[in-house]
Order: structure tokens, then C-alpha cells, then sequence
């Protein structure tokens, strides 16, 4: 099967417990029962988005710690606490999850446990179903794009999510493919304003 998701009409999702693969806690401190200060608040989305190759996962993990989608608080550049829902792998990658879905599963995640108001996914530009339309459904959802960034595009270089970043006002920036995945995962957090 293609790695971009070419069966989306299957689209499977399995929530993942709290710990790593072998069930063992990661030391990662999760929002369990942590409330959102607001919980009428609308969920902001923060994308990483690119080709296949990019290091897009890679970032998400060395952002927040995390090796399977679950919440996890981080700290903002103004020393508040974020509860945020991340999901490693791109939506397109393996069976694919459809826009749709995703914003099934986390809006019933959501009325579960009200305990994040951010959404960490990345998104492949790269598919027959790519990161515009997933974003496009976002918006359609009520959530807020708040911060897109886009990797693997050179200097001088327009990337993919440009013109779309301009049309529907979030905070968009290019990123290069990076030699060593923490000076790139580094300006992605300064970028988001996480500590």
C-alpha cells in the first residue's frame, strides 16, 4: 500500500494508552485530570506539515516527548502550562485517517476529558489528499489554525501551504531540512513559542 495514504476510505484509529511500547511510563507528564482553564475555548491546531522524509514526526516527538498520540502539557514562552493533543504519525501515513475522522476522534477526546486546547498534528503535502484540504476541514470545524510550519523548503523557496497561509491568515513559516532533527525540532518550538 502507499506510505501517502491512498486508502483513507479505511481509516483506522487505535487511541494509545498512557507509557511506551513495552507499557512503561515515560516520564512525560500528562493532563489526565488537568481541566482547560476554559473549556468553551476553540481548539487551536498547530501543524507540521511536509513531504514524505521531511522529519515531521521526528519534530513532534522532540517537541513533546511522545512516541504514540496522547495528551501532553507543555510550557508557552510566557511560562504557562499547554495542554495539547499530538499526534505523531501524518494523517495520510499507513491506512490514512480522513479529516473527518480526526476531528471525530479528537472532539471526542475532548468531551471526554476537556484536559488540552491544542492540537499538534502533522500533515503530508506530498498525497492525493494533501495538508490544504485537511486544514480546510479544520477550519470548517471551528478550530483555529494557529501556527503552520512547513518543512524541507529551501531558502528562497515558496512552500506548498504559501498562497493557502495567505488566503485564511495563520501563522505560517518555512522551515530547511535540517542536518540534525534538534536544531530543526529547536526553531519549530521557537516558532510555536514553546519552551
Amino acid at each position: 500500500m502507499h506510505r501517502g495514504g491512498a486508502n483513507l476510505a479505511r481509516t483506522v484509529f487505535s487511541w494509545f494508552g498512557e507509557g511506551n511500547r513495552n507499557g512503561e511510563t515515560t516520564g512525560v507528564k500528562t493532563m489526565a485530570n488537568t481541566p482547560i482553564r476554559n473549556a468553551q475555548q476553540k481548539l487551536k491546531v498547530y501543524v507540521i506539515a511536509g513531504s514524505e522524509d521531511v522529519g515531521k514526526s521526528s519534530v513532534i516527538h522532540h517537541l513533546t516527548g511522545l512516541q504514540r498520540t496522547r495528551v501532553v502539557e507543555l510550557a508557552d514562552t510566557s511560562g504557562n502550562g499547554i495542554g495539547i493533543y499530538a499526534k505523531i504519525q501524518s494523517l495520510q501515513e499507513g491506512d490514512g485517517i480522513s479529516p473527518q475522522d480526526f476531528i471525530k476522534e479528537v472532539t471526542d477526546k475532548f468531551k471526554i476529558s476537556k484536559n488540552f486546547s491544542v492540537v499538534m498534528v502533522a500533515l503530508r503535502t506530498d498525497t492525493i489528499y494533501k495538508a490544504d484540504i485537511y486544514i480546510d476541514e479544520f477550519i470548517k470545524a471551528g478550530w483555529d489554525i494557529e501556527y503552520v510550519a512547513e518543512l524541507g523548503i529551501g531558502p528562497g523557496n515558496t512552500g506548498f501551504l504559501s498562497l493557502h497561509s495567505q488566503n485564511n491568515k495563520y501563522n505560517y513559516k518555512t522551515f530547511a531540512r535540517a542536518t540534525y532533527i534538534n536544531q530543526l525540532a529547536a526553531q519549530v518550538r521557537n516558532f510555536f513559542n514553546l519552551i
